[in-house]
């Protein structure tokens, strides 16, 4: 297991095994798929000299998280130099190039027009000036969030750990004391968690079968990722010197792995185990396919049920590892999440 009280920067989870012993077989083995895939995409990305304005690439979502299922899509992030804006020609070229190379392995691309459709540059993901604004452009915001939430590059990781660094200076509120140096980040943490929220609240008016399978996301992977970084932010804010390069160390954690390594509580082995019934069942198409459907005349099908009573259980054990671990946490930190004084 790692070792919360060291600095060292861990590898990457493409580059080494899991640091939860005794993970069920359902998680090994979405650790074991994802690091073949990512380890595929790492030789192709570094074979041939890819154009000279990308500065790194990084992959999140699912294979981020070494939770690759069959049906899972590769998204994948583009970061260029500042001159190359998405959407202009260039960067266009840059991202079917990319991508084109990467045809072989047969991954699953991520929708059409989606914030992975599009390159990024360096200095959109770092700029301050952005910073509290509610309408920022979600192309933008959703790579940085999802950057710090479950993210891994696949080319050029000196690059991507400057850019971790860079991205978390941003939010760093220096001047303040060091209890509250992490609040900023940290509502930006719950603002993007509330929106995914409520977003999937109102999807059953549209479609009852994007609703049924983006909730049962939400109950499990969704509240995971959050709930990791929310957990690391409330370490690092006990820090008194040097939290920023604490906080990076620990980003090439996956968010199960930020939990369970960083848990004071003993509700761990429930929360594998629920999440091993969450991959397993989202790893059948069969399953998915019910979800999806729009054909059903209940809104709630007994597959749906069975899963959100799962992720009630899922969600409760990550409720009690982070009311167990914020009785160490600043009151600072404690009152943004609602837990206390």
């Amino acid at each position: 297991m790692f070792d919360p009280e060291s600095d060292n920067p861990l590898p990457f989870p493409a580059n080494r095994e899991c640091l939860i012993l005794s993970l069920p077989s359902t998680l090994q083995d979405c650790w074991d798929r994802s690091r073949v895939s990512l380890n595929k995409i790492q030789q192709i990305l570094s074979s041939e000299t890819l154009p000279d304005e990308v500065v790194t690439v990084y992959v999140c979502g699912s294979m981020g998280r070494m939770e690759q299922i069959p049906s899972s899509d590769c998204d994948l992030i583009i970061v260029t130099v500042d001159d190359v804006p998405p959407g202009s020609k260039r960067g266009q070229e840059i991202h079917a190039d990319l991508w084109s190379r990467l045809e072989p392995l047969g991954l699953i691309r991520p929708k059409p027009n989606g914030i992975f459709s599009e390159t990024v540059t360096w200095w959109q993901l770092i700029n301050p000036e952005t910073r509290g604004q509610v309408d920022e452009d979600q192309f933008i915001y959703g790579k940085r969030i999802q950057l710090l939430l479950d993210s891994q590059p696949v080319f050029n990781e000196t690059a991507f750990r400057e850019l971790v660094h860079d991205i978390l200076q941003r939010f760093q509120r220096v001047d303040d004391s060091p209890e509250e140096q992490w609040v900023g980040l940290l509502n930006e943490v719950i603002r993007y968690w509330k929106a995914l929220g409520t977003r999937t609240l109102w999807l059953d008016d549209v479609s009852p079968g994007t609703w049924r399978y983006l909730n049962i996301k939400f109950k499990h992977s969704r509240n995971l990722l959050i709930f990791g970084l929310l957990i690391l932010l409330g370490e690092a804010s006990v820090i008194k010197e040097n939290s920023r390069d604490w906080l990076a160390a620990r980003l090439s954690l996956t968010p199960l792995e930020r939990v369970v390594a960083l848990s004071r509580h003993s509700t761990s082995e429930s929360l594998l185990v629920s999440y091993a019934v969450f991959l397993q069942q989202m790893g059948d198409p069969r399953i998915v396919d019910s979800l999806k459907s729009e054909e059903h005349s209940n809104k709630e099908t007994p597959e749906y049920e069975s899963l959100m009573k799962n992720g009630t259980q899922f969600l409760n054990s990550l409720t009690e590892i982070l009311n167990s671990s914020a009785d160490n946490w600043p009151s600072a930190i404690r009152r943004e999440l609602l837990i206390g004084p």
